[in-house]
């Protein structure tokens, strides 16, 4: 499979059987019948399951994961740094504190969650690329990113403490999970991230050519400086409407850009595309197997991707460091 359509095309397949799979399993038996003839107002235990949580799952893991892939193929692009994702950078964190702050003062409503994770995504972003001389040094973008991610997390985990009761309700969500999701969310924030996904397409050229390196983007003629700084509005956008919907899920934007070089090298459309639909594959798997090892019980799937990304993580590092070549 060298051409990388094929490629994207064989990504393209494994969204639909996974998502069939994601609708198949869990505590409620729910038979292929049940799905084909799926009724949103159906009485039955199945078609309650399919509709109150099984289609919203699926339907978040799908759109979690694409954001996530892109945000990270986004953050690397940018800063020229292999290390480089939503989670790495506390974009994540900065979202999941501004979050649960909202929370403490007792507003739980879709918009408050979804401008508070904006927010605290942006206003993380911004300490970070000014905290490593305006977005200029790679490796003061990744101390600053992982230093501040540290620090929010720590804040976070000491507001839940001593407020743990009132918290309650965010406590799952942290864990980084797409169960317990309405499509009421889905249909809210839908629009946005379709908006921010065309936005990122429509700067597709630029991105290819700041890929190339700095120098070479501007002897073309880019102004480097305001181009990184879109992308990386961009992709920290995507990264707080993720958390918004799911939490905040770590290692899906960090391996999915990777595993989209593996495969499409340097082609970049294909890599960004395959990107995308890789972090949707990466996510509804991990879903998946999260209601299946320790059946009937769950596992987040936030817990679920630390595994697996952490392991994924430690053998690229240690036995492919070829992959992180640029």
């Amino acid at each position: 499979m060298k051409k990388p359509w094929i490629k994207l095309l064989f990504l393209i397949i494994c969204l639909p059987i996974l998502s069939y799979i994601s609708l198949r399993v869990g505590v409620i038996a729910v038979t292929h019948e049940d799905v084909m003839t799926f009724q949103a107002d159906g009485s039955s235990q199945a078609m309650i399951a399919l509709a109150d949580n099984r289609i919203p799952r699926t339907v978040v893991a799908l759109l979690v994961g694409s954001v996530l892939g892109l945000a990270g193929l986004i953050f690397q692009l940018v800063t020229r740094n292999p290390l480089a994702s939503p989670d790495i950078l506390a974009v994540n964190a900065g979202a999941s504190l501004a979050i649960v702050l909202v929370t403490l003062f007792g507003f739980s409503s879709i918009a408050s969650f979804t401008t508070a994770s904006l927010m605290g995504a942006f206003i993380a972003g911004v300490i970070v690329y000014l905290l490593s001389a305006n977005g200029g040094n790679v490796m003061y973008m990744t101390l600053a990113g992982a230093s501040l991610a540290a620090l929010f997390s720590s804040f976070t985990q000491s507001i839940i403490a001593y407020e743990e009761g009132a918290l309650d309700e965010v406590l799952f969500w942290l864990t980084g999970s797409v169960a317990g999701r309405s499509l009421t969310l889905v249909e809210t924030l839908l629009p946005w991230m379709v908006g921010s996904v065309i936005l990122v397409l429509l700067l597709s050229k630029e991105l290819e050519t700041l890929s190339l390196g700095d120098q070479v983007a501007r002897s073309l003629g880019q102004n480097v400086g305001i181009i990184k700084f879109v992308a990386v509005t961009l992709a920290v956008v995507l990264s707080a409407f993720g958390v918004a919907l799911a939490g905040p899920i770590a290692f899906v934007g960090l391996l999915a850009p990777h595993l989209a070089k593996y495969l499409f090298g340097t082609a970049f459309f294909a890599r960004l595309a395959g990107s995308a639909l890789i972090g949707s594959v990466l996510l509804l798997a991990a879903d998946i197997l999260g209601r299946i090892i320790l059946f009937p019980r769950e596992v987040t799937v936030g817990v679920v991707l630390a595994v697996i990304g952490g392991a994924f993580f430690i053998y690229l590092v240690s036995v492919r460091q070829g992959v992180f070549k640029s």
